[in-house]
């Protein structure tokens, strides 16, 4: 029943979330024509450097285009945020384990034609601090679903 009510009302969430940030911060989107069409495989790489990072991701596509999400199992923690992380598409990982099944799902939606977000350094990056090196999963996700990289 949640995931229902979610699907309908997910564009009317977008616009809401837009018309927010656009009130205190948007970020500039750059490179929006290099977003694949509806169905191409596509897996979405993106640094992360804060909690709203999925939040921002999300936005730089059409509000009709919805994401699956890798994220870390730890958040899955408790009925509430487990259920909510669930309606939006978002799967556990654990990290840096080789974490089989979670690859294994992204490849899946991946080849559904569902566009996958993750963060290939596997933990959010610290000011001051360089980029992380790229978990190789990535790379096998990439591989065995065919599909392209949008950084």
């Amino acid at each position: 029943m949640l995931r229902i009510i979610f699907i309908i009302l997910y564009p009317l969430l977008m616009l809401l979330v837009s018309i927010g940030l656009g009130l205190g911060y948007f970020p500039r989107i750059k490179g929006r024509k290099n977003i694949p069409p509806k169905g191409v495989p596509v897996l979405v790489c993106a640094n992360h450097t804060g909690y709203s990072d999925p939040v921002f991701v999300t936005l730089a596509f059409p509000f009709w285009r919805r994401l699956c999400y890798m994220a870390k199992a730890s958040l899955f923690k408790g009925k509430v945020k487990k259920k909510l992380l669930e309606t939006v598409d978002a799967f556990p990982v654990e990290q840096r384990t080789g974490d089989v099944s979670a690859l294994r799902h992204a490849i899946e939606k991946v080849q559904e034609g569902t566009p996958v977000l993750v963060f290939p350094e596997g933990a959010r990056r610290l000011r001051g601090i360089d980029n992380l090196d790229a978990l190789p999963g990535i790379g096998m996700i990439a591989a065995k679903a065919d599909c392209l990289i949008l950084p």
